[in-house]
């Protein structure tokens, strides 16, 4: 009998882990300066994550705060081997540089499948984006929707140098509410997750690790919450 029933508790905690995967967006009253110095972010509560894989020593961790008129977002990324080489807006293959991923799923519908609502950022350590909402009529992200999010990225280190040691990268990100598509308020909660992509630094393939550990991206039923408060 207790054997059955710790096989149903781990059931349970492995359907239900998103539920209890939680962070806070606290109100802040100056405007964040979207710079990548992180100077503005004092008083956050970061949370931290990192690859499953025990053999790959990198990390990260991000934050948010949020006023009348953004959703801001940090991330600090630990990263010995800084790479990437995509430049431009939307750019093929973006998401296998080194940078950072957020997703979001606005209306918190924590659906299997990419709603018309949900939107995908990802900023290389280049500070190019490739952005994504919805689904297209071929069936396909929508890569077509440019978003308008202000980014900004500073890394500690070289990009593409293998010869020396590199410490990582910050990345900050305002996107405006009404992208978003409500106006905030305090108890609001959003769907989200946060990603690290990479490229392998031995064998240049691409690789990740995300906050809620998924294996499928682009399913908000999977995401963690995110909650405004003052």
């Amino acid at each position: 009998m207790k054997k059955h029933f710790f096989i149903l508790l781990l059931i349970f905690f492995s359907l239900t882990d998103s539920a209890f995967s939680q962070a806070v967006s606290r109100y802040i009253y100056v405007p964040i300066s979207v710079d990548g110095n992180l100077t503005d972010w004092d008083f956050a509560e970061w949370t931290w994550f990192k690859p499953q894989d025990s053999n790959w020593k990198d990390s990260a961790s991000f934050a948010s705060f949020w006023d009348e008129n953004y959703l801001y977002i940090a991330f600090q990324v630990l990263n010995l081997n800084l790479q990437a080489i995509k430049t431009e807006r939307d750019e093929a293959g973006l998401h296998m540089d080194d940078g950072v991923e957020v997703l979001v799923d606005p209306n918190y519908d924590r659906s299997s499948e990419w709603q018309e609502d949900d939107f995908a950022y990802h900023v290389n350590v280049l500070n190019a984006i490739l952005d994504d909402r919805g689904m297209n009529e071929e069936g396909k992200y929508n890569n077509d929707w440019d978003g308008k999010a202000i980014t900004s990225v500073k890394i500690f280190g070289t990009v593409n140098e293998p010869r020396d040691i590199d410490k990582g990268y910050n990345v900050e990100i305002a996107i405006p509410w009404e992208e978003i598509g409500f106006l905030p308020a305090h108890g609001k909660k959003l769907g989200m997750d946060f990603c690290v992509n990479d490229r392998d630094d031995k064998s240049g393939e691409y690789r990740y690790y995300d906050w809620m550990k998924l294996k499928r991206f682009h399913m908000s039923s999977g995401f963690g919450t995110v909650i405004l408060t003052f």
